[in-house]
């Protein structure tokens, strides 16, 4: 009997390790995957552009990344914190955490994309003296809705462990990401480099608050 229950447990190690390993592998995968289609669309993005227009995009998209980060008020790492915490301690508060901090997300991404709308004009001209990326900054005030929304998302994804269909949704997104570059760039250059980061990233909000809004639904806080 008891070299019988060694053995299972042997075998329910084994199986353990081995699930363990795929999505480690899975994970991997993906995680590669979805930088090298980033870089390659990056790559891509330059040669399209030129070398001066593509330093241009440069300043659109750091400014994304700064107005973004503030904006996102830590709430992303703050929903994945909270929500592995409840989702043991007291299941009952997990509804109500997400949804505090999808509308605090949702509220904060207005705010700081109205902001940026309204300022593109006297911030191109007056403080970078780039007179031509007034439209290319008010196309990037949806890109920080989109990326502060896709960002609580994948925090709340975090926050229930799935970290496999984050990195699945990383991977389909930036697969699309090539193709729709050349597509959007070639039509409206340094614009359509902004729109197809926006496309990307409300993909990918989408992608990942889907799972969570149906596991909202079904109380499946697994």
């Amino acid at each position: 009997m008891t070299e019988g229950t060694g053995g299972m447990g042997e075998s329910g190690e084994t199986l353990n390790d081995s699930a363990s390993s795929s999505r480690f592998l899975a994970d991997a995968f993906y995680r590669i995957s979805g930088a090298s289609c980033r870089l390659f669309a990056v790559i891509i993005t330059a040669r399209l552009l030129g070398s001066e227009r593509f330093g241009q995009l440069g300043i659109v998209i750091k400014t994304v990344e700064m107005v973004s980060t503030v904006g996102a008020l830590s709430l992303p790492p703050a929903a994945t914190r909270y929500l592995a915490f409840f989702r043991v301690a007291d299941r009952e508060r997990v509804r109500r955490v997400a949804i505090f901090a999808a509308v605090a997300a949702f509220a904060s991404a207005l705010l700081f994309s109205c902001a940026l709308l309204l300022a593109a004009r006297p911030f191109a001209e007056s403080v970078i003296a780039r007179p031509n990326l007034v439209a290319p900054l008010r196309l990037a005030s949806a890109l920080i809705m989109f990326r502060i929304l896709e960002e609580i998302a994948k925090g709340a994804l975090a926050g229930f462990k799935d970290f496999k269909l984050i990195g699945l949704v990383d991977a389909l997104a930036s697969f699309l990401m090539v193709p729709l570059v050349v597509f959007c760039v070639r039509a409206w250059g340094t614009s359509g480099a902004v729109i197809a980061s926006a496309i990307i990233s409300l993909a990918g909000a989408t992608g990942c608050a889907i799972p969570v809004l149906r596991r909202l639904a079904r109380g499946d806080y697994a």
